[in-house]
């Protein structure tokens, strides 16, 4: 699940789209999102735009072929009750863009010359603005949560195509052995945690469980795969460390995360004198452990004979 960055985008110069559209992947990137682009030369086929209230920013551009404006975009946009904010852009400079709207007043509406600098600066402005949304802890923690558990099901996938190839050979039930042993004992493990808290607050102290193969235990036994049956293959040595570490223990992280009551409010969490802040800076790092291992998962995925 890479972190995504939703632009539509009513163009109908290519050259111009193209330049721009780099800038733009560029100052996302820097950011740590994916950008996904949506392109339409003309008004014509705005209807049939699916998804439309997935996009982060729209930008518009005032003339576009077949005689069509941008303002009707905007209109059928704002039509549907999709409130993501829309720039409208123009050669002829914002006056004209004014004069087109009339009274038309849209919400979430910023204007802009044409003109490469000018455009620039305020695209850059509107997605920091996007960005900042997507920053809110409660954004931050879902965004991780649904990441660890798209995670959960490729780490799943790789397993079963590996069981599903080897089923019935030594590799096949060296994995099982593996797996059995790993999970016996994570039982067995709990059993006696469990023995040890029966003198007293048993309840208090057993509250929390888990299912036998949770996320840890997923990346676990994909790493042993490769690391017994593919260890010729390039892929993350340290793969389970790392995945723990960034993403296991961030989402543990996030879920027991306060917010400061002096200060300037950001969120943090503590643990053993250490302090970890969520702010921008945090956050560009999380989505940046999140589109790494959505593609170093892929990667194996493909790997699999």
């Amino acid at each position: 699940m890479s972190m995504k960055f939703n632009i539509l985008w009513f163009e109908d110069n290519e050259e111009w789209y193209e330049t721009n559209k780099e800038n733009i992947e560029e100052y996302l990137t820097g950011k740590n999102f994916v950008v996904d682009f949506k392109r339409y030369d003309s008004t014509d086929k705005i209807n049939e735009v699916t998804a439309i209230c997935e996009y982060d920013l729209i930008l518009v551009d005032l003339k576009l072929d077949h005689n069509t404006k941008g303002t009707n975009a905007i209109q059928s946009i704002r039509d549907k009750n999709i409130l993501s904010d829309a720039l409208f852009y123009s050669s002829d400079g914002v006056d004209k863009i004014r004069n087109e709207m009339g009274m038309g007043i849209f919400e979430g509406v910023y204007f802009s010359s044409r003109d490469d600098i000018l455009f620039e600066n305020k695209v850059e402005q509107l997605i920091d603005k996007a960005v900042r949304r997507m920053e809110d802890i409660v954004s931050t923690r879902g965004i991780l949560v649904d990441s660890l558990s798209e995670f959960d099901e490729k780490l799943r996938f790789v397993i079963m195509k590996f069981c599903s190839s080897y089923s019935g050979t030594e590799k096949g039930k060296e994995i099982d052995k593996y797996a059995y042993d790993l999970i016996v004992k994570q039982i067995d493990d709990n059993k006696k945690k469990c023995d040890s808290f029966r003198e007293a607050n048993f309840l208090t102290n057993a509250l929390t469980n888990s299912y036998l193969v949770d996320s840890a235990k997923l990346a676990r036994i994909v790493q042993h795969i490769f690391n017994m049956h593919y260890p010729e293959q390039k892929y993350r040595k340290d793969f389970y460390d790392t995945y723990l570490k960034k993403i296991i223990t961030e989402r543990n992280n996030l879920a027991h995360a306060k917010k400061e009551t002096e200060g300037n409010g950001l969120f943090f969490f503590e643990k053993n004198g250490k302090r970890i802040v969520y702010d921008s800076a945090k956050c560009s790092e999380i989505r940046s452990y999140i589109n790494c291992f959505d593609e170093e998962i892929d990667k194996m995925i493909e790997l699999i004979i």
